[in-house]
């Protein structure tokens, strides 16, 4: 028999874990192929993403960011590839920019928690296995062009939690920034 003091213990955990859980968003906009941001091809409701949206790149789809925007986005979960435009200069306005593989997101800036490894995934180094969701700011073989700025501005939304929102975050994903000067 477990000692009620633990039981208490064990109980007040699970409901502090249960109520610190963010729930999953619910996407307004998720890449249909890949292109640029602006494109309405690129979405699957054949519209680019507006503000207040909450956008979900998918796996396999690289978007290039076009936009310069005073427009703020609410959530970009990148579990593809989110490329900034090279020939201009782009400000995008986010709550939470999550790069992070998997088909779910919570408005949880720290959490990677939520983060799983498909059941059926092949192990590392097989052919199948798509690439690790990315966030390209500029890349070593592709810089942003020293006449070119690619701006990311954090913002905050009414009811967010303040000691995890606005962020932008990488939970087993690359995130690379360069720029040539």
């Amino acid at each position: 028999m477990w000692p009620s003091s633990i039981l208490l213990a064990l109980l007040l955990a699970g409901l502090a874990t249960a109520r610190a859980a963010a729930p999953a968003v619910r996407f307004d906009a998720q890449s249909a192929r890949s292109g640029k941001w602006s494109d309405a091809r690129t979405w699957g409701d054949k519209r680019a993403p507006r503000a207040g949206d909450n956008v979900r790149i998918r796996p396999g789809h690289v978007v290039t960011y076009d936009a310069n925007s005073e427009d703020t986005v609410r959530v970009v979960h990148v579990a593809g590839t989110l490329t900034f435009a090279r020939d201009k200069s782009t400000r995008l306005n986010v709550g939470l920019l999550k790069v992070a593989p998997g088909e779910e997101c919570s408005e949880d800036g720290f959490n990677c928690h939520e983060m799983a490894e498909p059941a059926d995934a092949e192990p590392r180094g097989e052919k199948s296995l798509p690439e690790p969701p990315a966030l390209e700011i500029g890349t070593p073989v592709n810089p942003i062009p020293p006449n070119v700025t690619a701006t990311i501005r954090l913002t905050y939304f009414e009811g967010t939690d303040t000691n995890s929102l606005p962020a932008l975050i990488s939970c087993g994903g690359r995130m690379d920034t360069m720029a040539r000067r």
